[in-house]
């Protein structure tokens, strides 16, 4: 294995590792509110073989809310089971926008954590790649973190996605334009590996408080 292939390697890992810890934090939640309502429950049931009517109103919202608790483990199962078929493919045709819409749901939890918000813009037309989906979301990943280091807290990054000269973009704006714009959380990107893979380069626009990833025209 080559140098670069054991770094993509490991990168890779270390992504799929992070993303799949916030997955699981996520169920964790969801399965303490059902225990809770359990819980609940539990104390009517023991209420009741004293003697205590049950409460129909406090039954039904308790199935409710377990109904809801259910319904959004189905909704993580699903962005989970589409994440891990993400690294299907070597290399088939990815629609960006597509692909930064299900990065952002992915890492919403994440992302909240950090108070940052992003104002996403997709073209009307899909702009598509040809790219490793994996890496793909891995890189768009890493730009996020790069613009949340770069941008103060509960500021809203703008993001688009463009055709440059039949070349798909990605436009990250609204981050902070300081001195540390392009040594600080962009530098380990602009010579990355995955950059490589992708076929696509990193542009910085200090001056603009904007950054860009161009992809291969192919």
């Amino acid at each position: 294995m080559t140098e670069e292939k054991h770094t993509l390697a490991l990168d890779g890992a270390q992504f799929f590792g992070e993303m799949t810890a916030s997955i699981s934090h996520e169920i964790k939640n969801v399965m303490a509110i059902i225990n809770e309502n359990a819980g609940l429950l539990e104390d009517m049931v023991a209420m009741n073989r004293q003697g205590v009517p049950f409460p129909a109103e406090r039954i039904d919202k308790l199935a409710r809310s377990v109904a809801r608790q259910i319904a959004r483990a189905d909704e993580i199962n699903q962005t989970m089971n589409r994440f891990a078929h993400s690294a299907d493919h070597a290399r088939e045709t990815v629609d960006v926008g597509e692909t930064i819409q299900f990065m952002l749901n992915l890492t919403s939890r994440l992302t909240m954590m950090q108070g940052a918000s992003f104002d996403f813009s997709a073209s009307e037309k899909p702009v598509t790649t040809a790219a490793n989906r994996f890496f793909l979301a891995y890189l768009i990943w890493r730009c996020l973190v790069a613009a949340m280091d770069m941008c103060h807290a509960e500021k809203s990054i703008r993001i688009r996605v463009v055709i440059t000269k039949n070349s798909p973009c990605l436009v990250f704006s609204g981050v902070d334009r300081d001195a540390a714009f392009s040594a600080g959380a962009l530098s380990a990107l602009e010579d990355s590996d995955v950059l490589r893979l992708l076929d696509a380069r990193l542009v910085l626009h200090p001056e603009k408080g904007e950054f860009r990833v161009f992809f291969s025209k192919k």
